[in-house]
């Protein structure tokens, strides 16, 4: 588990949650907490929020007034895994398809300020 958590989201499928700390973050599983993945967060002063948008990217925010919002995709390992284990209860594939987007730099994009 993650050491030290500053906020968390659920995903679209609403059976995995992404909990962050300043550094890093965390999907797990819903309910059991199951840890899925753990990847790097862009560098910020001091990261603090996280949301995700309706097609599963990443929201974070910092503290301070005026602090970037970045958005970030997943990383394509993490999108792999979720989609490795989302399955409907007919054993049939569920969530969206991975795309075939450009990886993520650790950098993120900044879309506005908070």
């Amino acid at each position: 588990m993650l050491g030290f958590a500053t906020d968390g989201a659920f995903l679209p499928d609403g059976r995995h949650l992404v909990v962050r700390g300043y550094v890093q973050a965390a999907i797990y599983t819903w309910p059991a907490l199951e840890q899925v993945a753990r990847f790097d967060l862009p560098a910020q002063q001091q990261g603090e929020g996280i949301a995700v948008t309706g097609d599963g990217d990443i929201l974070l925010s910092s503290e301070g007034r005026h602090s970037a919002v970045l958005r970030l995709e997943l990383p394509a390992d993490v999108r792999a895994r979720l989609d490795d284990r989302a399955t409907t209860d007919d054993g049939s594939p569920a969530g969206r398809e991975p795309t075939a987007e450009a990886e993520p730099t650790t950098e993120g994009e900044q879309i506005g300020r908070a």
